[in-house]
């Protein structure tokens, strides 16, 4: 399956989807719209009528404050509100009216249905602007007006039988969010009451639900639905009844289905811009996965996972990237322990080939003095060259001195191979002793005309193991002095580098292979491509070296020279050495 399938199959479901939602859309407002206005409307309304007598109730002596909850009522519904006593009759509300304060009196403007159009307000009236009243009194106190123009202040003298005054708001209630002329509805609900009363019966009346009633004005054809809710005021019953508008919708229903048809063209295009960048921003970390997963099962690590949303998806990219790292640290210990492998089958087969060397070597420098004591031994047995008895004798004991030090030189290995000593660390001068080694060495020196030449750079204070270190001196002067050329010098050297002191003796002689320079730490180890044995020795002192300096954790080792070889080898400098420098 192609990976834009995904793509594809993500586009189709958003855009079905989205169609879907549209057609559904489309056919509640034709089918529910205008039902859910009708009922929204009237059923709100209800509510509202309810929760309002109880309020209505707490002011009943206080005119002003049931003028302001009323028109308040009123501007919050979009209804027009009467209150009727239990004979139906009308009790005068007044809820708009206008508090001026004219020469120092407080006046009330009555804003009443009766020769008030909704224009004749100034607008945007507000507390503390100036007003001109044309009207006449309806109380002898003369504080309550009806008007019959409303304007600014002017010179302008009212008509003939009007009072005109001129003060300044200081409180006021005026419709507001009504979509019919407040005034005209004010009157038009008396009229929808008085149809009412005349079809309502005692029956209707005997409880406190709220009793509906829909009218429709004959000239404009616009229903209306009156609302009427039984109250209580001072113990007395009275009638709260409010008429709103319930304005056609049929021809705004058919309006907002062509608005939808017309759309659709267009809706379509987003339609499809919309779902297919929706699937894209949806398959496009699904294909990078994916993508991601397949480089991973080619075993490249190497790349990182993008995604970094805080969702699934960042999620399942978080995981991805931790399987990755795990497979690449997995594979890497595979790869290391693959590696170590092969070195531990090399250092195997390193160690046979040593084991047999060894063996072989042991053979070699245990059959040879074997033999000379027993051909020696057999010539004495049998009689022969009696007058040899003596020097046969003496070559018997030689051999077996050799022998002996070959095995107590494998008995002193292997205590340092297996860690088995115990160092004595304590300082001590290596130039003192250097000195006392070689007073040993006094006739193989002389046999061979050397001369030892030392050259001291230090105190040569150090701290390690005595008796150690001078078996180390031993094998190393006596390699020197086995292997220098007659008549030549051997060269004994002290150096102070950093915290340590280098021992380094040279002598002029045969060099060594650079292909075994490495190997002359083993054991039996010889640079002489036959085994003779004219050089002495048991082929185990360079090895005893390694092991000693190795237990001291010491650096050593041996290079050619110019004219022939140089062993070297580094000790801890005493810190009693370094105060006194």
């Amino acid at each position: 399956m192609k990976k834009s399938s995904v793509v594809l199959k993500l586009f189709m479901v958003t855009f079905i989807c989205f169609s879907l939602f549209y057609f559904l859309l489309l056919l509640s407002q034709v089918l529910f719209f205008e039902k859910f206005y009708f009922e929204n409307k009237i059923g709100q309304l209800s509510k509202n009528l309810k929760t309002f007598g109880p309020i209505l109730s707490k002011y009943t002596e206080d005119e002003g404050k049931t003028a302001e909850l009323t028109g308040e009522f009123m501007n919050q519904n979009n209804a027009a509100l009467s209150l009727l006593n239990k004979d139906f009759t009308n009790q005068p509300l007044y809820s708009y009216r206008i508090e001026l304060l004219a020469d120092g009196e407080n006046k009330t403007i009555l804003l009443s249905g009766e020769g008030i159009q909704l224009n004749d307000v100034p607008s945007q009236i507000k507390q503390g602007d100036s007003l001109r009243v044309d009207g006449f009194y309806l109380d002898e106190a003369e504080t309550i007006i009806q008007p019959v123009t409303l304007s600014a202040p002017s010179t302008v003298p009212p008509e003939q039988g009007l009072e005109m005054i001129e003060g300044t708001v200081t409180n006021y209630t005026l419709p507001k969010n009504r979509s019919f002329n407040a005034y005209f509805q004010d009157n038009l609900n008396q009229e929808i009451l008085r149809s009412w009363i005349n079809i309502t019966t005692n029956k209707d009346l005997l409880n406190n639900d709220t009793i509906q009633y829909k009218w429709t004005d004959q000239w404009s054809g616009v229903p209306y639905v009156l609302l009427i809710q039984k109250i209580e005021l001072n113990g007395d019953p009275y009638y709260l009844a409010a008429s709103t508008t319930l304005q056609p919708v049929d021809e705004a229903v058919e309006m907002i289905q062509q608005y939808f048809l017309y759309f659709a063209a267009f809706g379509i295009i987003l339609l499809v811009i919309i779902s297919g960048f929706y699937s894209r921003i949806l398959s496009k970390p699904l294909i990078s996965l994916s993508q991601t997963a397949r480089r991973m099962a080619d075993l490249d690590f190497s790349i990182k996972t993008p995604s970094h949303s805080n969702d699934e998806f960042g999620a399942l990219s978080a995981s991805l990237q931790t399987m990755s790292d795990n497979l690449k640290a997995t594979l890497k210990e595979l790869e290391t322990a693959n590696q170590q492998l092969h070195k531990d089958m090399d250092k195997k087969q390193e160690l046979l080939q040593l084991h047999k060397e060894f063996t072989g070597n042991v053979s070699h420098e245990l059959k040879t003095p074997l033999g000379i004591i027993k051909g020696f031994a057999e010539g004495l047995q049998d009689g022969v060259a009696e007058h040899k008895k003596e020097r046969y004798l003496s070559h018997i004991l030689h051999e077996v001195d050799h022998m002996n030090e070959i095995i107590m030189d494998l008995l002193l290995l292997s205590k340092y191979e297996a860690e088995a000593v115990q160092l004595h660390i304590k300082s001590f001068s290596v130039s003192h002793l250097i000195n006392r080694v070689l007073d040993t060495f006094t006739q193989q020196l002389a046999q061979k005309s050397l001369e030892v030449v030392i050259t001291n750079h230090t105190h040569g204070i150090v701290q390690a193991d005595q008796k150690r270190i001078e078996q180390v001196l031993v094998n190393l002067l006596s390699n020197a002095i086995t292997h220098a050329s007659p008549r030549s010098s051997i060269y004994v050297t002290l150096l102070n580098i950093a915290d340590e002191i280098e021992v380094r003796i040279e002598n002029k002689g045969e060099q060594i292979p650079i292909n075994q320079m490495e190997r002359i730490w083993e054991k039996f180890y010889r640079t002489e491509y036959s085994r003779s044995r004219k050089s002495g020795g048991t082929g185990l002192g360079l090895a005893i070296v390694s092991q000693i300096l190795h237990l001291h954790g010491r650096s050593f080792g041996a290079e050619n020279t110019a004219v022939g070889v140089v062993f070297f080898f580094r000790l801890k400098e005493s810190e009693r050495n370094t105060n006194e420098m």
